[in-house]
């Protein structure tokens, strides 16, 4: 048995927890609430995280014997990095682990935006049949704007392309090489607010950091199509939350549809509208995403703990 006690405190898929158990003490408390967190944390050298915990000041410095945070999926907005730097604490993410099911989770919000499947088929369910107030936009020809032209980005894309859209993107820094990348995909480079004004979908992949949180506030959706959809797959903090709501209610814009919010597992002003979608983060959440993930997790502390023997 490896000396490292390894404390997980989101659900990870079987397999990993498996392989894990093998070679480490492993606790497994994938529903603990903050406090129980805090008072288990202490003994643990190894962290295992996903998104519905903060690994912050509090839970750093009762984290005495901690040597590696290990967070099961793409992004760190939820970590400290900083004061992990700071205590010479390794830590690493996963970005490349759920490109595909994320992308595949906002094609699929494209196409329930445009034909207004979840209403329609609730309305039917209650035996109304009013096929004459079910018409909807096809998607071949429109413009999807994809704010966040990174791996999910580029693979939202590559779907959109498939699909005979129009794809522009931005990102954060241009240079020619970004540009050339993507002119050789059929992708148009363009600023956010260019992207806004013109698209048919605007999609966020951005990740989470101080420019982009509050990227999107009611001054940006005045900036898009009334008939136009936002798609965000990125981070609840990227739309200001309060904004998007008052734009739906108010027609700015067509519909919406989110698979992130500023706070889990709490109330939404979203949830009370009718013209958007709403999925509880579910952006990985495939089987084979989820196992690419079990797989990369194990093999990543397996070798972060044979560089340190």
């Amino acid at each position: 048995m490896n000396e490292h006690n390894i404390l997980i405190i989101d659900p990870i898929h079987e397999s990993a927890l498996r392989e894990l158990k093998n070679d480490y003490y492993v606790e497994y408390l994938p529903t603990a609430s903050r406090e129980e967190v805090l008072n288990k944390v202490s003994s643990a050298s190894i962290l295992i995280v996903r998104s519905g915990h903060r690994v912050d000041e509090e839970l750093i410095n009762k984290a005495s014997s901690l040597k590696l945070v290990a967070r099961a999926g793409t992004g760190l907005d939820n970590v400290d990095t900083s004061l992990l730097d700071n205590k010479g604490i390794s830590y690493f993410n996963l970005p490349s682990s759920n490109g595909d099911a994320v992308a595949e989770l906002a094609i699929g919000f494209v196409f329930a935006l445009s034909r207004n499947i979840p209403n329609t088929s609730a309305r039917l369910k209650n035996n109304i049949w009013e096929k004459e107030k079910c018409y909807g936009t096809q998607i071949a020809g429109k413009v999807i704007g994809i704010i966040g032209y990174g791996n999910i980005g580029k693979k939202i894309a590559q779907r959109a392309k498939g699909l005979g859209m129009n794809v522009i993107a931005s990102v954060s820094t241009v240079t020619r090489q970004k540009i050339h990348e993507a002119c050789a995909s059929g992708v148009e480079l363009l600023d956010n607010n260019t992207i806004l004004s013109k698209a048919d979908y605007v999609c966020l992949s951005t990740p989470l950091n101080k420019e982009t949180t509050n990227l999107i506030t009611i001054e940006e959706l005045k900036m898009m199509k009334p008939s136009a959809f936002l798609i965000n797959v990125s981070r609840g903090t990227v739309v200001n939350e309060n904004d998007l709501a008052a734009a739906l209610a108010n027609n700015i814009i067509k519909g919406a549809a989110t698979d992130v919010f500023h706070k889990e597992k709490e109330f939404s002003p979203l949830f009370e509208l009718d013209n958007v979608i709403c999925t509880p983060h579910i952006g990985a959440m495939t089987i084979e995403t989820q196992e690419n993930i079990a797989k990369m997790l194990c093999d990543n502390i397996r070798n972060w703990a044979e560089k340190r023997s």
